[in-house]
């Protein structure tokens, strides 16, 4: 049925009617444009549905990635945790080792004041004999030119007795007055003689008490010698001392050598000799020298003009001890202990055990007083799986002990000293 539109002009009022093909047409277009609207609508939704699954496609492998990286973590915590605990493990046994190397240490500390009070206590009892060793050669030395005055006055009594004899001869040839002369001369010469006779009497006395008094020289010498507790013969002696680098640190190198020009000083030897070592081993005289004031000056006057530097060599002064001096009986090292091979490096523990060997298979006979100067315990450290103290220290002890001397320990031990 006709749709009937009524339009209001300012003319007028105009009745139209729309058809059923316009109205068709309208409702065609609206659809047209409802369809449109929602087309587009369901397109925007699809393309809002994917970008939603391709945000949790990402957001699965974010959290997977995570997951992973949380196993990570968590097993990394884990090793963590153990090496933690296996290194508080490790600090309690340092800790243990280091208390039981303290307490160690005190101890040996306290042994070693003692044994500077028992040396000072030796030095002053051998300056003590020193003293009255040189009161005895001054006596010696009295002794010895009233001899010479007396030889002196038998000569002329001799020289008298030949000229009187002379006279004697001369006067038998005379007259009475010269028979009273030649008895005159007799009475003379009687005198003469008993003179000389007691002069006799006198020197024979002189020379028993100058053979006493060299005795008892000899005895002085013996117990000087012990004083300073060396062993040995100590007739024809070698002392080596160590002038190297090490030896300059602390108070080692002057006191060091003060008491080894003391010894070369007082002690009652033969003969001997000096050789000063560092890389290389140089021999103040290139054979043994009496023990004579003049040569022990000679000698301490060598020892005042060493430098400390260079490296240990331990092995090529002793081997130089014995190539050049090969009829030694003792030898006296001083050494802080630092031992070092050709190339300046510290040797190992198997190559002082050759020496060692080496020393004991060629010199068994020759007696070796070792003097360790410093911290000589801190050269090396200890074979704790052995549990035999491997330490320089200790080679030095040894090699007094394998070959019937002492081992005297002179200075500081540090608190991380390995003993």
């Amino acid at each position: 049925m006709p749709t009937r539109i009524r339009n209001h002009h300012h003319s007028g009022t105009i009745n139209g009617w729309i058809g059923t093909t316009e109205l068709l047409l309208l409702v065609a277009a609206t659809t047209a444009l409802l369809c449109g609207a929602l087309a587009v609508g369901q397109q925007d939704t699809h393309q809002a549905l994917n970008i939603a699954t391709t945000d949790r496609n990402s957001l699965e492998q974010d959290y997977a990635k995570l997951q992973e990286q949380l196993n990570e973590l968590e097993t990394d915590l884990r090793n963590q945790r153990l090496k933690l605990e296996a290194q508080q493990a490790e600090t309690l046994r340092l800790t243990g080792l280091l208390t039981a190397e303290q307490q160690l240490t005190s101890s040996q500390e306290a042994r070693l004041q003692q044994q500077q009070i028992s040396l000072q206590q030796t030095q002053q009892q051998l300056n003590q004999a020193h003293e009255e060793l040189k009161l005895n050669q001054s006596a010696l030395l009295a002794l010895k030119q009233q001899l010479q005055s007396a030889e002196q006055v038998t000569k002329q009594k001799s020289a008298e007795l030949d000229s009187n004899r002379t006279q004697l001869t001369a006067a038998r040839r005379d007259t009475d007055t010269a028979q009273q002369k030649l008895a005159a001369s007799e009475q003379k010469l009687r005198e003469t003689q008993e003179i000389l006779a007691a002069k006799i009497t006198d020197e024979q006395l002189l020379h028993k008490k100058i053979a006493a008094l060299e005795i008892k020289l000899k005895d002085w010498g013996r117990i000087a010698n012990s004083l300073v507790a060396l062993r040995g013969p100590l007739k024809k002696v070698v002392f080596l001392y160590d002038t190297s680098g090490s030896m300059s640190k602390g108070d080692r190198f002057g006191p060091s050598r003060k008491l080894l020009q003391q010894w070369i000083s007082n002690l009652q030897m033969e003969s001997f000799a000096v050789i000063d070592f560092d890389n290389e081993a140089v021999c103040w005289m290139t054979s043994f020298q009496l023990a004579t004031d003049a040569s022990r000056a000679a000698a301490n006057k060598f020892l005042a003009g060493t430098v400390a530097g260079g490296n240990t060599r331990t092995d090529l002064a002793i081997e130089t001890a014995f190539r050049n001096f090969p009829d030694v009986d003792t030898i006296v090292l001083l050494t802080d202990g630092r031992m070092t091979d050709e190339k300046g490096l510290e040797v190992s523990d198997d190559r002082l055990a050759l020496l060692r060997d080496q020393l004991k298979a060629q010199h068994a006979g020759v007696v070796i007083n070792t003097i360790g100067i410093g911290d000589y315990y801190t050269a090396s450290a200890d074979n704790k799986d052995g549990g035999t103290n491997k330490s320089l220290g200790h080679f030095l002890q040894m090699i007094a002990v394998e070959h019937n001397g002492v081992f005297i320990g002179l200075g500081e031990r540090s608190s991380g000293a390995k003993q």
